[in-house]
């Protein structure tokens, strides 16, 4: 069950999950040095999974160069 504290709600892992299977839509950041990158992205979930393709480049270079990344999406 949602925990709501002002403006921040904390979701449990299931409603995560289930917000996540409503959109398709996301952001992947990366940081390489003091630079943040956002990508957006579409996404699907699968198995507790968030999948999302991507040709050869920036957005695939940046995950390898650093693995800390951040996924993000609104509902």
């Amino acid at each position: 069950m949602a925990d709501e504290q002002g403006p921040i709600t904390v979701l449990s892992d299931d409603e995560s999950w289930n917000r996540l299977k409503s959109v398709s839509l996301g952001r992947l950041v990366t940081r390489v040095g003091d630079q943040l990158e956002l990508f957006p992205v579409n996404f699907v979930t699968q198995d507790g999974t968030v999948l999302f393709r991507t040709a050869e480049g920036t957005k695939l270079f940046s995950t390898v160069m650093n693995d800390k990344v951040l996924f993000e999406a609104d509902d």
